[in-house]
């Protein structure tokens, strides 16, 4: 039993993952604009500085939080498909079992 859908805890993992890297962008572009010498009125620099910092430090949180909930939905398939696959192969046996038993069936 192959399964390829993604569970909901996935799609929110990938979610995440997206949003945490379009606002480490965001937090690099405003930090690359004081540094490049965009920002010149005193005001765009406390804004590029302390935003880009708190863009940078949210990112990456929510970047980590998506690889965390990626790794523990993949962990939580793996063990569904060990699962299925185990007991499937306890019927196998069970009907190889069975046949021993019956060898007129």
């Amino acid at each position: 039993m192959n399964n390829k859908k993604k569970s909901p805890d996935t799609r929110r993992a990938i979610l995440w993952g997206v949003g945490g890297a379009y606002i480490l962008y965001l937090g690099y572009s405003l930090l690359q604009s004081y540094f490049s010498g965009e920002a010149t009125a005193q005001k765009d620099v406390l804004l590029c500085t302390i935003g880009g910092g708190v863009f940078l430090l949210i990112g990456v949180v929510l970047v980590i939080l998506a690889l965390r909930q990626g790794m523990a939905a993949l962990r939580a398939q793996a063990a569904e498909i060990d699962r299925v696959e185990a007991e499937e192969q306890a019927a196998l046996e069970a009907k190889a079992a069975e046949d021993e038993d019956d060898p007129q069936a």
